[in-house]
């Protein structure tokens, strides 16, 4: 396996996860109440909802990558070239997709060290909610 049909293959599998999650959240999932009221809440819900469109960024991202070059996906099939000769569109789709994915990647990083911070110096609990084998 090629280290772009890996990538490819990781791709599909987010995109998969991520509409998997998007219909369990969508279909009521677990709604805990805010931990946090007033700014520290609203912060929470922004990163969430940063951390969504990310995700949804990165995938449509990585799809029109793979259309606008053409290419196979798991040996199975074969994507046909949108504009394959169209050299600076396939670059500036490229670039964009994996700016996106570092900016979703530091969101992520940012995300888990509030979670530690909430856990290890606020001691609130937020970690708990999230990990309940942590309880």
């Amino acid at each position: 396996m090629t280290a772009r049909s890996l990538h490819i293959s990781f791709g599909v599998l987010l995109a998969v996860l991520l509409a998997l999650r998007v219909r369990w959240r969508l279909s009521g999932g677990t709604r805990l109440p805010p931990a946090d009221a007033g700014l520290p809440g609203k912060l929470a819900a922004v990163m969430h909802g940063l951390l969504y469109l990310g995700l949804l960024a990165a995938v449509v991202l990585g799809l029109a990558s793979v259309w606008i070059r053409g290419d196979t996906l798991f040996n199975l099939f074969t994507v046909p070239a949108f504009d394959a000769a169209n050299k600076t569109l396939r670059h500036d789709v490229v670039e964009l997709h994996g700016l996106v994915a570092n900016i979703l990647l530091a969101l992520a990083a940012a995300h888990a060290a509030m979670a530690i911070w909430h856990h290890r110096v606020l001691n609130d609990g937020v970690l708990r909610r999230m990990w309940p084998s942590l309880k």
